[in-house]
């Protein structure tokens, strides 16, 4: 089995569709004999990009890349194209019309809805919503298989678009880089951790939950990701005495040592959070939203889910007079049959003997 891979180039700091990508080309590699890749570089220019969105393309993809990979797969006789983005729906068009190769689009989120809810912030434009419109529906279209991280993705897609694709779920995983090997406190919290990238969702969450639940409960956050200091944040907290913004760190695993609940107040979004499997793999209790657990196993130890100030406040205020473990064992073991890439390893065995055998 000959596979291309094709995702859009990584940036110097790592998201979670950074992450994301890198656990697919780990597992492809993993599951394929032949495996060669394609990279498409973002634009960097605003008039390049608003130029490449009234002509329907996104994410640095342009007629000419279009026309490289065309090639690429007649040459090189590719059988599969593992595309890492759902946002290169004409790229598919192109593959499906043009080759013999079967299309198979990973959808990290239902990227319509996303850029909807950006839309309310003026982040985008409308001409910019409809280029994603046209690449998702294309991606579905013209894919052998869509791969989608939940059930959630793959029915608002369905509504959507108003077909129903060949969907196949994998749920999210990551690499597991981290090894406890320290002493298993017990003790009552006091320090609080949120880890995440500066975007929409994790802004407005965590400006609701510093004026809304940290005033009336006995602990201190530490937030951590490139972003948070700047100015347009902190203006929005009506009080910075409990939190400790540490921006970006080289490694994270100090931070969640130290920490003795991680907190996940996240309101909206698609697909899967990246930052629950990683707590997950840290073996830490988590308190966090329904958005946040969107995807994962329900009703775990030391997971806990609050929608409101109050349900947030109350699970903190019990926990206080609680002794929690530093390192929650059942946690790592979820993550490790579920989310991490042996098991995306797995999972994609399955997906290429359900290709093959189509």
């Amino acid at each position: 089995m000959n596979l291309l891979y094709i995702s859009i180039a990584n940036e110097l700091f790592a998201t979670g569709g950074i992450i994301c990508r890198k656990i697919n080309r780990l597992a492809l590699k993993n599951n394929t004999l032949q495996f060669s890749e394609y990279y498409i570089t973002l634009r960097k220019s605003k008039l390049s990009k608003i130029y490449d969105t009234l002509r329907g393309y996104k994410c640095g993809l342009t007629k000419m890349h279009i026309n490289t990979i065309i090639r690429k797969i007649n040459k090189e006789k590719i059988d599969i194209v593992f595309i890492d983005t759902s946002l290169y729906g004409k790229l598919s068009k192109g593959i499906n019309k043009r080759t013999t190769a079967k299309v198979v689009t990973f959808f990290h989120n239902c990227e319509y809805e996303i850029y909807k809810q950006s839309i309310k912030r003026k982040i985008v434009s409308i001409p910019l919503l409809h280029s994603v419109y046209i690449n998702e529906y294309f991606s579905l279209k013209y894919s052998a298989r869509c791969v989608f991280l939940t059930e959630r993705d793959n029915k608002d897609c369905i509504k959507r678009y108003g077909f129903i694709p060949n969907s196949f779920l994998s749920p999210i995983a990551l690499e597991n880089y981290y090894i406890f090997n320290k002493k298993n406190i017990i003790k009552k919290p006091k320090e609080l951790l949120f880890v995440g990238s500066y975007f929409f969702p994790n802004i407005h969450g965590l400006v609701w939950f510093i004026n809304k639940v940290l005033p009336y409960v006995d602990y201190r956050l530490t937030i951590i990701g490139r972003g948070f200091e700047k100015e347009e944040f902190l203006k929005q907290l009506n009080d910075k005495s409990k939190i400790n913004i540490m921006g970006y760190v080289d490694s994270l695993d100090k931070e969640y040592e130290r920490a003795d609940i991680v907190v996940q107040p996240v309101f909206e979004g698609s697909g899967m959070k990246t930052k629950t499997a990683e707590c997950l793999m840290y073996g830490k209790p988590l308190i966090s939203t329904s958005e946040g657990l969107v995807g994962y196993i329900n009703e775990l130890k030391y997971v806990y889910r609050c929608d409101t100030s109050e349900e947030f406040i109350n699970t903190l205020v019990a926990l206080k007079n609680t002794e929690l473990p530093s390192f929650c064992e059942n946690l790592r073991k979820i993550f490790e049959e579920y989310y991490s890439l042996n098991a995306r390893t797995e999972n994609y065995k399955n997906l290429i003997k359900e290709i093959e055998n189509a």
